[in-house]
């Protein structure tokens, strides 16, 4: 009797220690689990948070791909870079088309004077230059530009260097009346040297408001 006493004296410290133990050891281990969660939930948000803004960073950082339309409205497309791939499409997007006379007024004075001609000569000469174009019935809507750029003994590309100065500083003009930013005006200056010859010949005749209409043989 005595030894079955002793031996229910044994069990019971082990029973009262599983007892106790047994419940702490389960909320400990759950808790490691949802910890466990928790932190893969967090890794998984800080990723995606990072892969969102690297995207928003490249999508800002990229070249607008932006339309242009000039000369005749003959529903023919640009390419997405802006580079010129016809006579012209509808109206609309012409870079500054909106903004204030000064930005025409100052393109067509940087212009005329890049040719050493004065702002009612170029007017002239560029009017006559566009009647023979018409007359011929040449395809390239920006020709009368190429025209008088060789009578004035001008190469090619100091005339597009001229063409693309006169953007630039209508631009210029722009960013000091507060109608553009310097950033906007830096990103027009862009697209206008994306254009082939023909695009920015059509963008100065547009400046001088004469109409680049082709007819096709």
């Amino acid at each position: 009797m005595r030894d079955y006493d002793e031996s229910q004296k044994e069990l019971q410290p082990a029973s009262q220690s599983f007892q106790q133990n047994g419940p702490q050891e389960r909320p400990r281990h759950v808790l490691f689990i949802l910890l466990i969660l928790l932190a893969g939930v967090i890794i998984i948000g800080a990723g995606g948070f990072m892969a969102w803004q690297s995207s928003t960073h490249l999508a800002a950082s990229s070249p607008t791909n932006t339309k242009i339309a000039l000369g005749s409205q003959t529903g023919e497309s640009t390419s997405g870079t802006g580079e010129h791939k016809g006579p012209g499409i509808a109206q609309p997007t012409v870079p500054g088309q909106n903004d204030p006379r000064i930005y025409w007024d100052t393109i067509q004075a940087q212009f005329a004077q890049g040719i050493h001609l004065s702002v009612s000569e170029a007017q002239q000469k560029l009017q006559a230059a566009n009647a023979q174009t018409k007359s011929q019935h040449s395809t390239d809507p920006g020709a009368p530009v190429s025209t008088v750029a060789q009578q004035q003994g001008i190469a090619t590309d100091q005339l597009r260097r001229i063409e693309i100065g006169a953007i630039q500083q209508g631009c210029t003009q722009l960013v000091r009346q507060g109608t553009l930013t310097q950033e906007q005006a830096d990103q027009r200056v862009q697209i206008a040297q994306s254009w082939d010859q023909s695009t920015l010949n059509q963008y100065i005749l547009r400046a001088f408001n004469i109409n680049q209409s082709t007819q096709k043989n």
